[in-house]
């Protein structure tokens, strides 16, 4: 991947590229404690014919903070200031958790960029009062010790019978998960707490939405998810995993995302 910075609001944000840089275009968004290196693990079964877009968060990775919340639509507008800086005029979306909801956000303000959304271990859904409160518990536990706070919620997202199969890889993961600074912590669950619901797009986009779901996912129970898997601009997928296939159940994720790249 090479790796890239522009700037919002003067605040340094950081990209990379992969790919085939006159192929159609696809944004990876990573989830909540993560960065665009969760996707390395992915890298070599990708279509070199696209032109891939890994784009590190605010408060992630090598991006600077912006603001104490980020919401998730000032993200969108970060991924869209770095689509301008590249002049990419229409992109497709894969988006896993956190990053789901900034693609959501992305679809909704900018729906004429988007050529097909994949939702990845993420929900349309806003957070419950339950959420909410357990967001806010988060918080507080983060600012007495941010590394404990994120090893801990980093290492709940995996099924049970992954930590054993995968220690290194969740472990290196982790390492990524407890750099990240407090106030990327603190601004992201700020944002995600008060996200709106966006199901309707699920039925009303103008392009199609692929969903991928953990038949194990610690992070969205039972049948949580069933209504927003039958919507109708939904393609839903089911795999064994946790929250985290890209990292426990690769072999079936492949066909999936291949199944995304031939319908662009």
């Amino acid at each position: 991947m090479n790796q890239f910075y522009t700037y919002y609001k003067d605040i340094k944000i950081a990209y990379y590229t992969f790919g085939n840089p006159k192929g159609k275009a696809v944004v990876w968004l990573h989830g909540f404690l993560e960065d665009s290196r969760m996707w390395t693990y992915l890298l070599d079964q990708l279509p070199q014919s696209f032109r891939h877009i890994f784009i590190d968060l605010p408060g992630f990775g090598r991006s600077q903070c912006i603001a104490y919340v980020h919401t998730m639509d000032e993200m969108a507008d970060v991924v869209m200031a770095v689509l301008r800086e590249l002049k990419v005029r229409k992109a497709a979306f894969i988006g896993h958790s956190m990053g789901g909801y900034v693609s959501l956000a992305f679809g909704e303000k900018y729906s004429e960029s988007v050529r097909a959304l994949c939702l990845f271990h993420s929900t349309a859904a806003a957070d419950s009062p339950e959420k909410i409160e357990n967001r806010n518990r988060g918080i507080e536990l983060a600012k007495k010790n941010p590394q404990l706070f994120a090893r801990t919620t980093f290492q709940g997202l995996f099924a049970d019978w992954a930590h054993d199969l995968y220690k290194n890889e969740i472990e290196e993961q982790t390492q990524i998960a407890v750099s990240t600074p407090l106030q990327g912590i603190v601004a992201a669950l700020e944002g995600m707490k008060i996200r709106p619901d966006r199901t309707v797009l699920l039925h009303f986009a103008p392009y199609q939405i692929f969903h991928i779901v953990g038949s194990e996912d610690p992070v969205f129970k039972g049948h949580s998810l069933d209504d927003q898997l039958t919507a109708p601009k939904v393609k839903a997928f089911v795999l064994k995993a946790g929250h985290m296939s890209h990292i426990e159940n690769r072999k079936d994720l492949l066909p999936v995302l291949r199944e995304y790249f031939k319908s662009l």
